[in-house]
């Protein structure tokens, strides 16, 4: 199962993604090791947290602010990581299907819906403050880095992600 062996996961997901979308690969380190392990905690999370819906979509959120502030991740990225996470799932997956399949596509857009939302919560609260600067010792003063939108579907913008992955069908 897949959620018994996050590491694993996690490797062949960076594998995937750089053969998709190799000018990725200088976002990370030489060493993967550590992204590996930050992934693999992330994963062990999302799984322990899995019956409290409410607690991913935080985690998911908070991760979709910090990938665009910390890591310049753009709104063409999310296809690649949606494909890559599809395709290291169904390597792991020894009952792999068509409808297995589609549930993870489903999964992912969920996913990179609560991304992309709490991406654009950050810029928003980023802007306001650019706009309205409150100084707070301690927190850095820097503009918000790109906007967001697509996930596994190419060109859907993020409120039509936000809507589907949102909705109660899914």
């Amino acid at each position: 199962m897949v959620a018994d062996r996050p590491a694993k996961l996690a490797e062949i997901f960076y594998d995937h993604l750089f053969d998709l979308a190799p000018e990725v690969r200088g976002m990370f380190p030489e060493d993967m090791s550590m992204q590996h392990e930050r992934m693999s905690r992330t994963l062990l999370e999302a799984v322990r947290c899995a019956d409290d819906p409410v607690a991913v979509e935080r985690l998911l959120q908070r991760m979709g602010a910090a990938h665009g502030r910390n890591h310049a991740v753009a709104p063409e990225h999310y296809p690649y990581v949606g494909r890559a996470l599809v395709r290291a799932v169904r390597d792991l997956s020894p009952r792999w299907s068509s409808s297995v399949g589609a549930a993870w596509v489903q999964v992912y857009e969920w996913m990179a819906a609560h991304m992309i939302l709490g991406a654009e919560n950050s810029a928003a609260h980023t802007e306001n403050t650019v706009a309205n600067p409150i100084f707070r010792p301690g927190e850095p003063a820097e503009g918000f880095r790109g906007g967001y939108g697509g996930a596994y579907g190419d060109g859907l913008p993020p409120a039509t992600l936000r809507q589907r992955a949102l909705s109660p069908r899914h």
